[in-house]
């Protein structure tokens, strides 16, 4: 066995049947293709290999993110979409079927883990209830690499930041000088397992929060590798901090901004759901077959996200349900290269509009639509993310490039 088939064997632990087979595929074509760049560079073909690995990130932590996101569908099992590009997910957060929709969790309970399969959903739909995978048992540390906080704890993990925790029953997040945030406690679960945890503090969440409220929360970095500065004082916390801060504010973008517009415009079947989500990926390489979106920005240092709405469409295998996401990616040599993984398998073309009215224009003629979006840096200052004043059009998107293709 090489060392990529051994990567990708443990990268792809906890998956089953053809969607395992189909991701190591992909993961092994990536790995063949990047060795070979590298080695272009200079490397040895050792190096090369050793260095195209590692930027795929951990086979435990590649792992655990395929895991959670095969919630999506099984090789023709779950009409719920598409394994939202498999081989990007390692930095994601996003509990697809944890987050309070009964359609969600009783489909995949009822279709992927029928009964006797031993698997069951720790937060069984409450609210502020959070579920990790983790082939071990739930570590402290587990929660900490998903900024999730044991608030007994809370102190010590922010000592020097300025921030602290306070109060015996309900406790607030403090910072001297401006007003406290109440904090709502989660709790984590791992998930497949009953029970949970409670008592969680979950970090990215109540800075958002405090900085809708007044709290000087600011993001550094080049939308790679990211800081979050909280009066000036850098949160040197946990690699992820940045881009889960980032996830969280196009989240509450969404659901302040869009969502209800969305959700009441669009035609949906009685059993289908607009699947609402943000994202937040550290690099914008995308399978070979998933359709790409590339767009100038009108300044290279700055942040920004596509927000896009993709209505329901169906192939001989799936249904993929009508999606409206906000997906951050870094910007590269001036442009925004997103994968839309919602349009993969589908008509590759949508329309590029510069306002919300327009927006919710295309919505209701059923159309794929984006418009792109900068994600200030001050997150206190902005009452809403700017919309950039792209020309209007409609866009055929690159499809069967190689993942590092700009």
């Amino acid at each position: 066995m090489t060392p990529e088939q051994d990567y990708v064997r443990r990268a792809t632990r906890g998956l089953n049947g053809q969607a395992r087979q189909a991701t190591q595929a992909e993961l092994l074509d990536h790995l063949t293709e990047r060795t070979r760049q590298l080695t272009l560079t200079g490397l040895s073909p050792e190096q090369a290999r050793a260095q195209a690995m590692q930027e795929l990130g951990a086979p435990a932590t590649v792992a655990r993110s395929l895991r959670r996101e095969q919630g999506f569908t099984t090789a023709g099992q779950l009409t719920l979409g598409t394994l939202i590009g498999l081989t990007l997910l390692i930095s994601l957060t996003a509990r697809l079927y944890a987050q309070g929709n009964e359609f969600v969790s009783t489909t995949i309970n009822r279709v992927l883990f029928t009964e006797g399969s031993g698997w069951v959903d720790p937060c069984l739909n409450r609210a502020n209830c959070i579920s990790l995978y983790t082939d071990a048992p739930l570590t402290l540390e587990d929660a900490r690499q998903a900024n999730l906080i044991r608030l007994n704890g809370a102190n010590r993990y922010l000592e020097g930041s300025g921030i602290q925790v306070r109060g015996l029953l309900r406790k607030s997040l403090t910072l001297k000088g401006y007003a406290s945030q109440p904090i709502h406690p989660v709790e984590v679960g791992r998930d497949g397992h009953p029970g949970t945890q409670k008592g969680y503090l979950n970090l990215p969440s109540s800075l958002n929060s405090a900085a809708q409220q007044g709290w000087p929360v600011q993001l550094s970095g080049d939308g790679l590798n990211m800081t979050v500065n909280v009066a000036g004082q850098p949160l040197r916390l946990t690699d992820q901090l940045g881009m889960q801060v980032i996830e969280t504010y196009l989240q509450q973008f969404l659901d302040q901004h869009l969502k209800t517009g969305v959700v009441g415009t669009v035609p949906v079947r009685p059993s289908t759901f607009v699947q609402v989500n943000g994202w937040a990926f550290p690099f914008s390489r995308a399978p070979k077959s998933t359709p790409v979106l590339s767009l100038k920005v009108p300044d290279p240092q700055g942040l920004y996200a596509v927000v896009s709405f993709v209505p329901e469409h169906s192939n001989q295998q799936w249904t993929s349900l009508p999606a409206l996401r906000a997906l951050h990616v870094p910007v590269e040599a001036d442009h925004l290269n997103v994968p839309m993984f919602d349009l993969r398998d589908a008509p590759p073309a949508l329309n590029l509009v510069n306002s919300r009215e327009h927006f919710l224009t295309q919505v209701r003629a059923g159309h794929a639509t984006a418009m792109l979006i900068e994600v200030p840096r001050d997150l206190h200052a902005a009452a809403d993310i700017g919309i950039v004043k792209e020309l209007e059009r409609t866009l055929i998107l690159k499809t069967g490039t190689s993942p590092d293709a700009p």
